[in-house]
């Protein structure tokens, strides 16, 4: 990604929510530092389920956590002036923050025909 980028998190009614420095992407996937945020409890409680099952590898709880932050309709602002919406958005204790702003492409299983 190369230099830190300043990226908000927007509410639904696009109020800033928080504020995060952002420093590597990865195949889709970026990460940082939230530097300030102000989540109302609600969505606070929904990141923080989420965290924990993330932590937890309680996967069998991962689309009913991932549901609880999405209903929030939270977006990401870029530099640029340009809005995403937001997919596995997952703050940590210490503030450490990852998310994408694609879904998540289904793995698909590939079945090869047995020969014999």
């Amino acid at each position: 990604m190369g230099d830190s980028k300043i990226v908000y998190f927007l509410g639904s009614d696009a109020s800033i929510l928080a504020e995060s420095l952002l420093d590597h992407e990865e195949e889709g996937w970026f990460s940082g530092t939230i530097v300030w945020q102000r989540f109302p409890v609600e969505i606070k409680k929904a990141l923080d389920w989420y965290d924990e099952v993330v932590q937890g590898q309680m996967l069998s709880y991962l689309d009913e956590a991932d549901a609880a932050v999405r209903k929030f309709e939270l977006t990401a602002k870029f530099p640029d002036g340009s809005t995403h919406k937001t997919y596995a958005l997952n703050i940590g204790p210490s503030n450490s923050v990852s998310f994408r702003i694609s879904p998540i492409a289904p793995r698909s299983i590939s079945t090869k025909k047995m020969v014999g």
